[in-house]
C-alpha cells in the first residue's frame, strides 16, 4: 500500500512539473507580446524557430559542408547524417537512415535513427534512439543513454566515464564503463570492464573470459537457469515466475496518461508555431 502511495506521489509530482513547464512556454511564446523593430517599424513575433536552430532536408547532411548550428540545434534528414565538425550545447539530430558521429561533441546530444547509430569520436552526453544498432567505438565523458530495437556494442577501445542505462534486445560490453550499467536486455554479452554496479534485467549472460565488474551485480530474470554464480558468487539474482497477467485499471489509467500527455506537448508546440513547425521541416 505503502509502495502505491509512492509511485502515485511521484506521477503526481511529475504531472504538476510537465503541466508548470508547459505552462511557462505557452504563456512566454504565444501570449507574449510582438516586439517590434524601431528602425526598420517591421514585427518580430516570437517563434520556434526563435529558439532553435532548425534545419530539414530530404538529402545526406555533412555537418563540415554547413554553417555551424547556432545555439540548440534540430536537424531532420532523410538520408544518413555525418557528424563531422565540433558540436557544443544541445542538439538533436534525426535520420531516416544511418547517423555517423566522427568528430568530438561536448553538451548534450540527442540521436534519432532509424538505422545503425555509429559513434566513433568523443561525446560528453549521449542519448541515442535506434531502430536497428547502436555502436560505440569512441570514448562518452559523461553518461550514455541508449533505446535500441537491436545490439548495442560498446567497442574494446571506448570507455564510458559515467552511466551507461540501456535498454533493447542485445548488449556486448568490451570496453569499459566506469560508472554504472543500469537497463533492460534480452541477451547481455559481458567481456569488458565495469567499474561499478551492473543492474539488469535478462533473459541470458554470456560472460565471456576477462569480464570484470568491480561493484555489486544485481540480475532480474525469468530464467532460471542463468548461470553467473560461478564466476560472481555474490551476485543476487532474482527469478520471476512467468505468468499471465491481466491489465487492471491502474495499468490503462497510466496508458491513458502518458497520450494525453504526449497530446498536450504536440498541441502546444503546434499553438506555439501557429502549425508551421512541422510542416516548415518537412517542405524547408
Amino acid at each position: 500500500m505503502k509502495k502505491s502511495k509512492n509511485r502515485y506521489a511521484i506521477k503526481s509530482i511529475c504531472f504538476i512539473c510537465l503541466i508548470f513547464f508547459s505552462f511557462i512556454i505557452f504563456k512566454n511564446n504565444v501570449f507574449a507580446e510582438e516586439n517590434v523593430d524601431a528602425n526598420t517599424n517591421k514585427v518580430e513575433d516570437t517563434k520556434i524557430s526563435n529558439i532553435f536552430d532548425i534545419d530539414a532536408s530530404a538529402n545526406a547532411y555533412k555537418f563540415s559542408e554547413k554553417k555551424p548550428p547556432r545555439g540548440p540545434f534540430i536537424r531532420y534528414m532523410a538520408e544518413r547524417v555525418i557528424v563531422d565538425r565540433e558540436l557544443s550545447g544541445m542538439g538533436t539530430i534525426i535520420s531516416n537512415k544511418t547517423i555517423d558521429v566522427i568528430a568530438p561533441t561536448t553538451g548534450i546530444q540527442v540521436l534519432f535513427g532509424t538505422d545503425t547509430v555509429r559513434i566513433n569520436s568523443d561525446m560528453e552526453y549521449a542519448v541515442v534512439f535506434s531502430s536497428t544498432n547502436v555502436i560505440v567505438e569512441g570514448n562518452i565523458t559523461k553518461d550514455l543513454i541508449v533505446f535500441s530495437g537491436g545490439k548495442l556494442t560498446i567497442g574494446e577501445n571506448a570507455k564510458i566515464a559515467g552511466d551507461v542505462i540501456f535498454y533493447g534486445n542485445n548488449a556486448e560490453i568490451k570496453g569499459t564503463i566506469q560508472g554504472n550499467m543500469i537497463g533492460a536486455v534480452q541477451n547481455l554479452t559481458l567481456a569488458g570492464t565495469i567499474e561499478k554496479d551492473l543492474r539488469v534485467k535478462v533473459s541470458n549472460v554470456e560472460l565471456v573470459d576477462g569480464n570484470k565488474v568491480n561493484g555489486n551485480i544485481f540480475f532480474m530474470t525469468y530464467n532460471q537457469n542463468l548461470a553467473v554464480k560461478d564466476t560472481y558468487p555474490n551476485a543476487e539474482v532474482k527469478v520471476y515466475e512467468q505468468k499471465t497477467t491481466i491489465l487492471d485499471f491502474n495499468t490503462i489509467l497510466a496508458g491513458i496518461t502518458t497520450s494525453l500527455l504526449f497530446t498536450l506537448l504536440y498541441l502546444l508546440v503546434e499553438k506555439i508555431s501557429k502549425g508551421k513547425t512541422f510542416s516548415k521541416m518537412i517542405t524547408k
